[in-house]
């Protein structure tokens, strides 16, 4: 379910993403282009690079060309999408599919997200209803009309599109491989992009907050899931501090001037480690401003001596000037959740011993109500859902 800890003071070698055929989605902003930059100057067999945006695609286009110039690598492209989209994201994984050609698409990452500040501020200050006392609607009733959630929509509702696209592509692939001469599966994975909102509450941001927290619980429930439903397909999650980029704005860059931030770097060494690594397995990591290991320590944050093969310092690994003594990304979810996880394990074990309590004789009881019911032809739910 949750591989091993791992020393993220480490910048991770790039030739763990040669070769690979990865679809970002958001890819041509923010963390998806910064990605796509870094990854797409791998040495060795250059990876084949798919960036899916909104914008249009002739913008989109260049970029990908400028990447493509930037980093030596001709195997970076565009395709347009529109994230909220069920048709328009089929089409970015056949278009992608097409692009990766005997390849295939083995690693996809759901960068894409927005925050509607104003869609926040709107959904927290609805007028006062009026005239509710009425017997008939006028015009002398205000009522609030409904909110706009395209926020909700893209965060979240985009991102399970997606992630439901890579694992229906994933399952197809492996499938197919199966038949074939190819001794195993190859490794594949999804990303996806929380914020350190998924974890903490955003003040005046109720809307991106909400679709942060629902991908931890997307997350977390895939986490526990997978490894049983779909054993070669890899799931992690970042969850990073403020960071500037052009989702943060001017507006956000003003209240957060003379704050410690995280920087974007840290983010695309998280995602390497998690997209690279094949044993990085149902991991959540917090990416926020560098500190000491010591200074990290000194919060109680957990941080991890272990420096495994992998990820030993060589002379190609850290950038000159960089500090192993420094860290900005950190293992969550596998303590700091022990609270509330103990709480839902302790309700759980209520209701396993309610059940133990009512034996063979409570199964025959619901069972004869179940059949009871079909019998009588109706068409009411006799057992409720957690």
């Amino acid at each position: 379910m949750e591989s091993g800890p791992s020393d993220f003071s480490i910048v991770p070698d790039l030739s763990c993403v040669s070769g690979r055929t990865i679809l970002i989605t958001g890819g041509a902003s923010g963390f998806g282009e910064a990605m796509a930059k870094r990854w797409s100057s791998a040495p060795g067999v250059k990876p084949i690079i798919i960036l899916g945006d909104i914008i249009p695609a002739a913008k989109g286009t260049t970029i990908a060309e400028s990447i493509q110039k930037e980093t030596g690598n001709p195997n970076v492209y565009f395709v347009q999408v529109d994230v909220t989209s069920w048709e328009s994201q089929v089409s970015l994984f056949r278009r992608a599919n097409t692009l990766a050609g005997s390849a295939g698409i083995d690693t996809v990452a759901a960068s894409a997200g927005v925050n509607g500040s104003d869609e926040s501020l709107k959904f927290m200050a609805p007028p006062p209803m009026s005239g509710l006392d009425k017997a008939q609607e006028g015009s002398d009733q205000t009522v609030p009309s409904a909110p706009s959630l395209n926020t909700l929509n893209v965060n979240l509702i985009g991102t399970m599109y997606t992630v439901h696209l890579a694992l229906s592509y994933f399952s197809a692939r492996h499938e197919a491989e199966s038949g074939s001469t190819k001794q195993s599966h190859p490794d594949t994975s999804i990303l996806l992009f929380g914020s350190l909102a998924s974890i903490l509450p955003l003040p005046m941001q109720s809307i991106y907050g909400t679709s942060k927290h629902a991908l931890v619980g997307l997350f977390r429930s895939l986490r526990v899931t997978l490894p049983s439903t779909h054993p070669n397909v890899r799931l992690n999650i970042l969850c990073p501090y403020f960071v500037r980029t052009p989702m943060v704005g001017n507006d956000g860059s003003l209240l957060l001037a003379g704050g410690a931030l995280a920087e974007i770097n840290d983010v695309i060494n998280a995602a390497t480690w998690c997209v690279g690594r094949s044993d990085m397995r149902g991991r959540a990591l917090a990416i926020g401003p560098q500190v000491t290991k010591a200074e990290g320590q000194s919060l109680g944050l957990p941080v991890s001596n272990a420096t495994d093969s992998a990820s030993k310092p060589t002379k190609g690994n850290l950038k000159a000037g960089e500090s192993q003594s420094t860290v900005a990304i950190w293992d969550c979810f596998a303590h700091d959740h022990e609270l509330s996880d103990i709480f839902g394990r302790r309700i759980m074990a209520l209701a396993e011993m309610k059940t133990a309590q009512r034996g063979w004789r409570g199964i025959g009881e619901d069972l004869y109500n179940v059949f009871s019911s079909i019998l009588r032809g109706s068409t009411n739910r006799v057992l409720g859902r957690i």
